[in-house]
């Protein structure tokens, strides 16, 4: 039997027209919303290109055919022949762009209230300073390199170093214990490890370089770590091994040039959370991170430049790059934020987003469900008007 639901809001004809998605059926010249989905499951390969058309994702070298499935299809190449480094996407082509390039690109605050702010252009000398690390201490192309780290800002700028020398990025949870971080090291033989000495969740300290010094007892193929000073230096540093993110990166040139990656070459393996057996690495490539994302971004979240998004999340998991690469990929602003949603207070979230005028907001289910129990008082005196779009993970 059929089961309808009551539609709760509907937009307006302005915000349809408005949308990513309205402009993209009109540069297709495409009627209506049932024909584009008919369309783009019936010609793949005419969707894919024409969304790349529409959101200007370039190539360093353009593919000859959009996909190969002669191989079968659970064996697809995509974007065959080409060549794309997501990092120019996301943040390169806005930093070499007068237009955007001292856009604010990245905001962080800290549980504690404090802010830093980087522009597209500022947060690509980062990026690069941090590719020229990686250089110096001996991760190649391809060498995987693990992101074991806290909301902060140098989280983000250690991912674009990443994907910029043509590592592999492999994200860890904050969470994690000693074992969990240990298994994954090993599975994929991580060369090296960034972290920070910790951070900041309820008004107490997490010592998350403690963690790691006991999972990398266990983790032989490790040779360096770069550690992030967010507790003020609370970390034992091994000689040889273990070097101050501060010192490395101001010994580095902010000058690099991204490495042309193959469309089809790994830039991520992202694991499972193991809850149901071994964790299972999914490995992500440039070319399919650098478009889905941002098709994700543009056509789901409706995301445009004067947008100012946010998510809870953590960046061990794919939603914590998904929602900055969606922002990234039109040039918007993205917001981190480091502790607890309910510290001080269960309206520390209405009050972010009343602050930095969120439009785009999203959050897990274990969020919301704390939010509608502990927090209505605080989001009836909240200005909440600048949100437009609210996106709900897992």
């Amino acid at each position: 039997m059929m089961r309808t639901r009551n539609v709760v809001w509907e937009p307006s004809q302005e915000q349809r027209e408005t949308s990513n998605l309205w402009r993209f059926m009109e540069q297709e010249r495409i009627a209506d919303y049932e024909t584009l989905l008919r369309r783009s499951e019936e010609d793949v390969s005419w969707f894919w290109d024409a969304f790349i058309r529409f959101a200007n994702i370039e190539f360093a070298k353009p593919y000859s055919a959009v996909v190969d499935v002669s191989g079968g299809l659970p064996w697809p190449q995509w974007f065959v022949g080409g060549k794309i480094n997501l990092v120019h996407n996301f943040l390169d082509k806005w930093a070499q762009s007068e237009a955007a390039a001292d856009r604010p690109a990245l905001l962080w605050e800290g549980e504690a209230g404090e802010e830093v702010r980087f522009t597209f252009r500022q947060l690509q000398a980062q990026a690069n300073r941090f590719a020229n690390v990686l250089g110096s201490l001996g991760v190649a192309r391809g060498d995987r390199v693990a992101i074991y780290m806290p909301m902060i800002a140098e989280t983000v700028i250690a991912l674009y170093g990443i994907y910029k020398a043509g590592a592999v990025a492999v994200p860890l949870f904050s969470g994690f214990g000693p074992e969990a971080v240990a298994v994954r090291l090993r599975d994929v033989e991580a060369r090296a490890v960034v972290t920070a000495d910790g951070f900041y969740r309820g008004g107490q300290q997490v010592l998350l370089k403690h963690v790691l010094d006991k999972a990398l007892e266990t983790s032989p193929s490790v040779q360096s770590v770069v550690v992030a000073a967010r507790l003020g230096g609370k970390a034992v540093l091994a000689p040889g091994r273990d070097w101050h993110w501060n010192e490395v990166m101001e010994a580095a040139s902010d000058q690099y040039e991204t490495v042309e990656t193959d469309a089809e070459e790994p830039c991520m393996v992202s694991y499972s959370s193991g809850t149901t057996g071994s964790p299972k690495g999914i490995v992500h490539v440039h070319g399919g991170i650098a478009v889905k994302t941002a098709e994700v971004g543009m056509f789901v979240y409706d995301t445009h430049p004067d947008d100012l998004f946010t998510m809870v999340t953590d960046f061990g998991w794919m939603m914590g790059q998904l929602p900055l690469f969606s922002a990234h990929s039109v040039a918007a602003p993205f917001l981190i934020y480091e502790g607890s949603p309910m510290f001080p207070h269960p309206g520390r979230l209405y009050e972010i987003i009343d602050k930095y005028k969120v439009s785009v907001f999203g959050a897990p289910a274990t969020a919301l469900r704390m939010l509608k129990t502990y927090g209505e008082s605080a989001r009836k005196a909240a200005d909440l008007s600048s949100l437009r779009i609210l996106g709900h993970t897992g």
